[in-house]
């Protein structure tokens, strides 16, 4: 059987290596391909950078591996050292990494075979360093059967993310209370690794992350939220937390930043918001009519599978790496 190792820096809770790595075991299997995790770990005294890298440099020279994909870290010397067992070593990232690295990110694509980016706006940089540049999106896992929203009680807003990305939220914060002070029933579900930090808010419900926890928010929603400012970091992101909106068949409210632009340009299920004023109409909108949140969710969906399943693009990258 043919044999991929992924070098990841965490667990499957660690949002870049569930999304660009583990969700791929499944799909990579059922053709023909054997996937691997090897984890460094994210912060490393010298002395277990030492013992690290002898573990991989083993694992790797002995593993039987036809590829080596190495996320997302700027570990030139590392990825160097991978090279010098293995020719064919991918780095992959999915954020803008560069940003005040620009040297360690082009040391790092140099000593690499190729590099994998989330998107175009992230495979436009790495192109200034590399020849080899193949774009995989950070895609997402369809549940097989569609859930409905809710017919009834107060519109469920809901919004997923790690506590550094909470200071994102204040315009949808705003948002809320202007809808809610104007009659609407509303509620915003935030679900998140640090909860305490936006407690006490009317109409916020803050509840920590779990994989079975965020499956049975995006059931409960009616509309997904994904507010960004607008900087280079965020231009550099996914859009993987609308994604799984739309996977579930509900739409998204987003921020006019990045590949969201182009994911919610037409509105068929989603809107763009940038004011705290924006929010609110955007949200009032949903609001308006269940049936219609149904219906753009149902086309979101749809979108999703044909154009971001990871089932789809493990095909892709399967080709990519070993033909």
């Amino acid at each position: 059987m043919t044999k991929v190792l992924f070098v990841v820096r965490g667990d499957a809770t660690v949002p870049s290596c569930r999304f660009r790595a583990y969700q791929f075991e499944g799909p990579l299997g059922k053709l023909g391909v054997e996937a691997r995790y090897f984890v460094e770990g994210r912060r490393e005294s010298p002395v277990d950078w030492v013992r690290t890298s002898f573990r991989l440099m083993r694992e790797v020279g002995l593993g039987g591996y036809d590829a080596v994909v190495y996320q997302k870290r700027l570990q030139r010397e590392r990825v160097s050292l991978i090279r010098a067992f293995h020719s064919n070593v991918w780095y992959d990232f999915d954020d803008a990494v560069y940003l005040g690295h620009e040297r360690r990110f082009r040391q790092t694509l140099k000593v690499s075979a190729g590099v994998i980016a989330g998107n175009e706006e992230l495979a436009s940089h790495a192109r200034r360093h590399h020849s080899r540049v193949a774009i995989i999106p950070t895609a997402v896992e369809v549940p097989e059967i569609y859930t409905p929203p809710p017919k009834d009680g107060p519109l469920k807003i809901s919004w997923v993310g790690t506590a550094g990305n909470l200071k994102y939220l204040e315009p949808v914060f705003a948002a809320l209370d202007s809808i809610r002070g104007a009659g609407t029933d509303a509620v915003l579900h935030v679900l998140t690794d640090e909860p305490g930090s936006v407690s006490g808010r009317p109409g916020v419900v803050i509840e920590v992350w779990s994989k079975h926890a965020e499956e049975k928010a995006l059931v409960d929603c009616h509309v997904g939220v994904m507010p960004l400012p607008d900087d280079d970091w965020a231009r550099g992101k996914c859009a993987c937390k609308a994604l799984q909106y739309l996977s579930y068949g509900r739409p998204v409210v987003s921020s006019p930043v990045g590949v969201n632009v182009s994911l919610f340009e037409n509105e068929a299920f989603g809107s763009l918001a940038t004011s705290a004023g924006d929010w609110a109409s955007a949200l009032t909108r949903w609001n308006g009519s269940r049936e219609e949140i149904a219906k753009a969710g149902r086309l979101g969906r749809e979108f999703v599978i044909e154009n971001y399943d990871v089932c789809s693009w493990a095909l892709t990258l399967k080709t990519l790496l070993v033909g």
